[in-house]
């Protein structure tokens, strides 16, 4: 622990005091955190991201702010402001890149309209690019925070209702099921990240490429949303999945479903029961042509590479990217 804390100096900017009393007692240091030090951010994060609960901010700060870089505003003892950068494996038309998900970026009240998330998001992607990291991407709550800074959207997501009953075209599968809905048991981790892969491989040209330890991951996640990672399964053989949580209490909501295009017939009748037995779901991103009411094609993520604009790569591609925390 000595020599983690012996490096906290290197990687770090003072900015000039910009008042007096209490709260500008110490000057103002922007840098990387340690990982040590992640833990200091919760607070702070509990502060402003009042919609997500104990479980979940639980859940973030054990799986995710290991891998993660967190960049702050320190004064004092007192984290004022942060920016996450968390990491993700993503298939770029046939090469696997690590590329950075920025998330929880967040300024307490009283430091506001200072400039120090433009500064923290100046440094990440600075040192991105000393990296050779070639893209960074954001969901934002605004994008009017994010335009100034050269974010640009480069995906929607389908949304829409999966109501009760048949659509017309599909029957719902009341005399039987040939496909069956069901929670992933930890066994299954690799396998399934085998078939999403080969799945969206033939689809798209970026996703977020899966592995056991994603499913590993994305699990804890559900789990701490109400939710599970589920499977729709035939003859003992996965021919899709989802995952399920509850934004709101007592409403299942249905994400990121993935289903073989083989298969997509049996896949969607067995989802149409599931969506059934629960008075209907919302269903944010699929990856056929699933009938939905009420659907729409919302803005869904920003990015771009440090320095500025988009690559072309990912110009006018095929992208499948909703599961990101």
């Amino acid at each position: 622990m000595r020599d983690a804390r012996g490096k906290k100096e290197r990687n770090r900017k003072e900015l000039p005091e910009t008042g007096s009393g209490p709260a500008m007692r110490h000057r103002m240091i922007i840098r990387r955190l340690e990982k040590w030090e992640h833990g200091l951010t919760r607070r702070l994060y509990e502060t402003v991201f009042t919609e997500d609960d104990a479980a979940f901010v639980d859940y973030y700060y054990q799986w995710k702010t290991k891998d993660s870089r967190i960049y702050a505003a320190q004064e004092g003892d007192e984290i004022c402001a942060m920016v996450h950068l968390n990491p993700f494996q993503v298939y770029v038309k046939g090469t696997i890149q690590t590329l950075y998900y920025i998330v929880a970026v967040a300024t307490q009240k009283e430091y506001r309209c200072r400039g120090l998330m433009r500064r923290l998001m100046a440094m990440a992607e600075q040192d991105a690019a000393a990296e050779g990291v070639q893209f960074l991407f954001l969901m934002p709550a605004s994008e009017k925070i994010y335009l100034p800074l050269g974010y640009r959207f480069f995906c929607s997501q389908r949304q829409g209702l999966l109501a009760p009953g048949t659509d017309g075209r599909h029957e719902t599968g009341r005399k039987g099921p040939a496909a069956v809905c069901r929670p992933l048991h930890a066994q299954e981790y690799g396998t399934l990240a085998g078939f999403a892969n080969r799945v969206l491989s033939s689809q798209y040209d970026i996703f977020v490429y899966r592995g056991a330890a994603y499913y590993e991951r994305l699990c804890a996640e559900q789990q701490a949303q109400n939710g599970s990672v589920m499977v729709i399964e035939t003859g003992g053989h996965i021919i899709g999945t989802f995952c399920t949580g509850e934004e709101t209490k007592g409403k299942t909501e249905i994400r990121e479903v993935i289903a073989d295009p083989a298969s997509v017939k049996e896949a969607e009748a067995a989802l149409r029961i599931f969506a059934e037995e629960r008075g209907g779901c919302r269903v944010f991103g699929c990856n056929w042509e699933l009938f939905l009411e009420e659907e729409t094609a919302e803005p869904l993520l920003m990015g771009k590479v440090p320095g500025g604009g988009l690559p072309e790569a990912w110009k006018n591609s095929r992208v499948f990217i909703h599961e990101v925390v």
